[in-house]
This record gives structure tokens, sequence and C-alpha cells, in this order.
């Protein structure tokens, strides 16, 4: 799909009255951390405008959408989310493990703990 229309289909779903974009799955999930999950960059990026789609809404696990990207390997969406202000790399989910140790125990995410453990350099100086 063309990057260029998510914004459209972006305001079709949100206005469509028969469904709500915000409600999450059973599992506590929503559209954030499915694309967090997917890796679709676009539509993260699009996700964040959207203040009810707070990056720091957390799954029934505890799982934000950092732990997911992470974990996936989404090298990219990892980046996009330890930029943005909101996002708390060192939040854990509720079995106490933070997101760098999703991206350490992940076959997909080489690379990703060394992204996180950069950023967080970053954040001491």
């Amino acid at each position: 799909m063309d990057a260029s229309a998510l914004p459209c289909i972006y305001a079709i779903l949100k206005n469509d009255k028969r469904f709500d974009i915000y409600e999450p799955d059973e599992d506590g999930s929503n559209m954030l951390h499915h694309a967090c999950s997917e890796g679709h960059l676009d539509l993260v990026t699009l996700l964040l405008l959207d203040h009810r789609f707070h990056p720091q809404i957390a799954d029934e696990a505890g799982c934000r959408a950092l732990h997911l990207a992470a974990f996936a390997g989404h090298e990219k969406v990892v980046r996009l989310l330890l930029a943005d202000p909101r996002v708390d790399p060192f939040a854990k989910d509720h079995f106490n493990i933070p997101a760098i140790d999703y991206a350490r125990a992940s076959p997909n995410s080489k690379g990703i703990a060394k992204i996180f453990e950069e950023h967080c350099l970053s954040l001491d100086t």
C-alpha cells in the first residue's frame, strides 16, 4: 500500500461509527500495539500524532508499543518510539521485564539492544 494513502484511510476508519478504532482487542492490544508489532512505520508515525494512542498504554501483559517493536525486531519503529519523549525506555511489563530484555531475548532483534543502550546512555548526558 502507498504510505501516502494512510492519513486518508485513517480518517475514514476514525470517523466510521460502526466500530471503534480505539477499542483494544481481547488481549488489550490496540491499533498502535499491532502496528509496532508488525513494523508498520508509517502507521506508527500517524498513530503517535493521535493523543488517544499514547505509546505508554500497556496491553493485558503490561507490554507497551516499545516492548512489541523490540521483540519483533523492527529497528526503525524502535528508533521512532525512543525519539518520542512520552516513551519510557525503562518501563516494565507485568512480569517486571523491560523492553531492552525483549530485544535481547528475541531472535529477530539483532542490534536493537544496542540501540536501547545508546539511547539510554544519551539520557545520562
